[in-house]
């Protein structure tokens, strides 16, 4: 069985809100349905570094990923509108134009031209490094709209974390467009075996399969594995004392705990709403 949580990234801070109020409601019940075109350009850099130039490629190439595995999205090749971002470029840097500045009319997009090859959705970014750590400043455009509907900025962004940032932001980017959140930051805890004759054990990935953590190693089965409500904990029943005993798993210390182990069945755990009781 699995079990979903949304994680939330402590360390990265939403700095800046979008302006536009209220989803844009992707009704994907509806017979007339179609997925949205979007264009993700290389992010702008602001500073110079191979780290830089890569993680510009990566970001929109991983936010596009995640857009594609939702379902309501085609992504436009970067070979089609080219041209228009170097004209950005250009425009912005002989008018001093800051490309992410909060009136649309000054950002040096030139709105039509995305709209002309049949553009919907644009999301553009500036990255930039300071002291060993990334800021991200992101937005997205609903061109049929004319309407910035999602901004964000991230800051003391280390580069492990990169990633995440992309997946937060895609599911945010889902919430202005359908009012419910992506699943891009939550985790899936499940059983599994290594092999078909091992023991059952409890596992932790994410909601792709990708990042997988072996949670228990012994050669008894574990079984029925639970979240808490906050995705701090797991708790799940282990026959390595021969008895079917409940434990806990702290995922911040990969901290193995034993809860229960009353004579007899210990199993089936789950998290009160407030997680102070485990029945």
């Amino acid at each position: 069985m699995k079990y979903l949580l949304l994680f939330l990234a402590i360390s990265i801070i939403p700095v800046f809100d979008a302006h536009a109020k209220g989803p844009m409601i992707i009704n994907i019940d509806n017979p007339g349905f179609r997925k949205l075109t979007v264009a993700i350009p290389k992010f702008f850099i602001s500073g110079s570094g191979k780290d830089l130039e890569e993680m510009s490629k990566t970001g929109p190439q991983e936010l596009g990923r995640l857009l594609v595995f939702s379902g309501l999205f085609n992504v436009m090749s970067e070979k089609a509108y080219s041209d228009i971002v170097t004209k950005m470029k250009v425009k912005s840097k002989k008018n001093h134009i800051k490309l992410l500045g909060d009136d649309l009319g000054k950002t040096g997009i030139d709105v039509q031209q995305w709209k002309a090859i049949a553009v919907e959705s644009l999301t553009y970014a500036e990255l930039s490094k300071n002291a060993g750590e990334y800021s991200l400043a992101i937005r997205t455009i609903d061109l049929n709209r004319n309407k910035l509907i999602l901004g964000k900025k991230y800051t003391k962004i280390k580069a492990k974390e990169f990633q995440l940032v992309m997946r937060r932001y895609a599911d945010l980017l889902l919430e202005a467009y359908t009012g419910k959140s992506g699943i891009f930051t939550s985790k899936i805890v499940f059983v599994g075996k290594r092999k078909p004759k091992s023991s059952k054990q409890i596992f932790i990935c994410d909601f792709d399969g990708s990042n997988l953590i072996q949670v228990t190693k012994d050669r008894n089965p574990h079984l029925s594995p639970s979240w808490s409500r906050d995705g701090r904990f797991i708790t799940f029943t282990s026959y390595r004392d021969g008895n079917p005993d409940l434990y806990t798993y702290e995922l911040a210390t990969a901290k193995i705990r034993k809860l229960s182990s009353y004579k007899g069945l210990n199993s089936g755990g789950n998290w009160s709403p407030d997680d102070k009781v485990i029945a």
